[in-house]
């Protein structure tokens, strides 16, 4: 579309005003050609357009990494204070609504269970609704006011290479993994290990390689260069059906991959089917379909769903239960390594809290080696032993817990001082 004269200049003005860089070239930009935090501010751009009184937020820093997340609240804190807005915020995020909010009102099936002044209702709620949302808050140590950057060694660390738990061999390794398109180096050079019931966190801000990192883990994105191992076996560049099986990835978003006309029974039925383990020998397409159905119900219990759910289309469940079901696809084809991309980001924070604790029900009661891409470090840190930071494609740092109270890396200082807290 063209614009011309007085429209233009508004479209350059408003972009302009949430700090987009470059207004003339974002204005003819596509939106995939927008990180996550542009085309939020995008958004809020157009919501000014109608020079509004009210903006109404839902979930407006949802799927943003905390860098970003602290840029647009920064920037809807001042449009408030510039424009006279009125902010109204829709989130599970509690420490999003203490930090933007002056009054809070909390709904529970459809109705509103308890409201007041955000300080008075996070301090004392009156209500279960409100203490089982305050109890299922994400919670991260404070950072260690003598922690400093360390010099360059910290930098220069490019794998995940001290002691697993309990010194265990690794289940996985990553060696120099490098994936190039043309001249831009998506990952370069990442190396890391996991070992059998670990779970390591993969974190860092958009663009930052992680997501590519793990498709490449998984397979489904080849390496220019280095290698995956698995129990010390290198995965090649075609890697057969069996070594697929045995790295499974948890898509970020489990209703746009879950087929829409198969139920969730029959989403399950198909990986079964697919591997041919389910069913007595010689006992026919009966025995196999009765075999199959039932490690449905087996795979639906495990990740605490009621087996009756197996008739249902995945647009009936809550996000939640699709979570759920994606994590028993993948428990379906028997996988040694889960890589859960993003599991928790579109989840209230009850749902939250219950799917962490299924992840450390699977790493500890199956042995699985668990990795969790995430731009929400408070699921890293209930969930992972082990940190790998990321930035550009490369490991900027990586170690145990302490990442969280002593980053030794500048960057990694300032990605946990942007985090918003409860």
């Amino acid at each position: 579309v063209r614009l011309g004269g007085d429209a233009a200049r508004r479209v350059l003005d408003l972009l302009a005003q949430v700090r987009l860089p470059d207004p003339p070239r974002i204005s003819r930009s596509y939106p995939h050609e927008l990180s996550g935090g542009q085309r939020q501010r995008v958004v809020i751009a157009l919501a000014l357009a109608g020079s509004p009184a009210v903006l109404l937020c839902d979930e407006p820093t949802t799927a943003l990494d905390v860098t970003v997340q602290r840029e647009v609240l920064d920037l809807l804190q001042r449009l408030r204070a510039e424009r006279g807005l009125t902010l109204v915020f829709v989130s599970h995020d509690l420490a999003v609504v203490a930090e933007m909010c002056d009054r809070l009102a909390v709904m529970a099936h459809g109705d509103v269970v308890e409201t007041g002044a955000v300080a008075d209702v996070l301090a004392s709620p009156a209500t279960a609704e409100t203490r089982a949302l305050l109890a299922a808050a994400p919670t991260l140590p404070e950072l260690a006011g003598s922690a400093v950057a360390a010099p360059a060694s910290a930098h220069s660390r490019t794998g995940c290479f001290a002691r697993e738990r309990a010194a265990a061999p690794a289940l996985l390794e990553v060696r120099d993994a490098r994936v190039q398109y043309g001249d831009f180096a998506a990952v370069g050079g990442v190396s890391l290990r996991l070992g059998a019931g670990s779970a390591l966190g993969i974190v860092g801000e958009s663009g930052s390689g992680k997501t590519t990192l793990a498709r490449a883990i998984a397979g489904q994105v080849r390496l220019s260069e280095g290698d995956v191992l698995l129990d010390g076996a290198v995965l090649g560049a075609r890697r057969s059906r069996a070594q697929l099986r045995r790295i499974q990835l948890v898509p970020q978003d489990p209703f746009s991959s879950l087929t829409p006309r198969r139920s969730v029974g029959g989403v399950l039925d198909e990986v079964l089917r697919a591997r041919g383990a389910v069913g007595s020998a010689g006992g026919g397409a009966g025995s196999a379909a009765a075999g199959r159905a039932a490690r449905v119900c087996e795979l639906l219990q495990r990740v605490g769903l009621d087996a009756d759910i197996a008739g249902a289309a995945p647009d009936r469940l809550s996000g939640g239960q699709r979570q759920r079901v994606a994590l028993a696809r993948a428990l379906a084809a028997d996988p040694r390594v889960l890589v859960a991309d993003e599991p928790t980001s579109a989840l209230d924070t009850t749902a939250r809290a219950r799917i962490i604790d299924l992840l450390r029900d699977l790493r500890d009661g199956l042995g699985l080696g668990i990795i969790v891409v995430s731009h929400d470090l408070g699921v890293v840190h209930e969930l992972c032993d082990r940190v790998l930071l990321m930035r550009g494609g490369s490991v900027v740092e990586s170690g145990d817990r302490a990442f969280f109270t002593a980053p030794r890396s500048q960057y990694g200082r300032e990605l946990l001082s942007s985090i918003v807290r409860l």
